[in-house]
């Protein structure tokens, strides 16, 4: 876990983000299995998970439904073959999962939770401040529809 952890705190030293796959990697998503969550991801380092070192990029953001402060989730997930992966911790071990928050194949895991490990609080700040604002846009856009659609009757 010390290594993680070091390896996390010097990694955006020591490799660098092509503008590329930074551009590639931050998007916003509104959909799938929680159609009213919103997340911002952001490639910030590279990790090593099992020994093999990938591309890592926090997901920040929330369940659908909440908005409180302190109530957002921030997880690391992991590019492998061009597929995002969740990462979770079982013991000190950090290791894939299929799933956001539990996975049943590997028993008692918990979320890699990235705020656990790092002190981004500037960031992590930033991107709550970000992502409470694009979701009142989204849900004054939602309001906007209906009303549109109620017109139209």
């Amino acid at each position: 876990m010390k290594r993680v952890i070091a390896l996390l705190l010097i990694a955006p030293f020591l490799i660098p983000v092509t503008a590329n796959a930074f551009l590639w990697d931050s998007k916003t998503y509104q959909g799938g299995e929680t159609p009213n969550a919103v997340c911002r991801h952001e490639t910030l380092f590279c990790a090593f998970v099992l020994n093999d070192r990938y591309n890592v990029r926090v997901a920040y953001g929330w369940p659908s439904g909440v908005l409180k402060e302190g109530e957002a989730h921030v997880q690391a997930q992991a590019l492998v073959k061009d597929k995002w992966l969740w990462l979770v911790m079982k013991g000190r071990e950090c290791n894939f999962g299929n799933q956001d928050f539990f996975d049943p194949p590997l028993g008692n895991s918990k979320p890699f939770l990235v705020s656990r490990l790092l002190t981004l609080n500037e960031y992590v700040q930033a991107m709550h401040k970000w992502a409470i604002e694009e979701r009142l846009l989204w849900e004054s856009f939602q309001l906007y529809k209906k009303q549109q659609l109620e017109k139209g009757k």
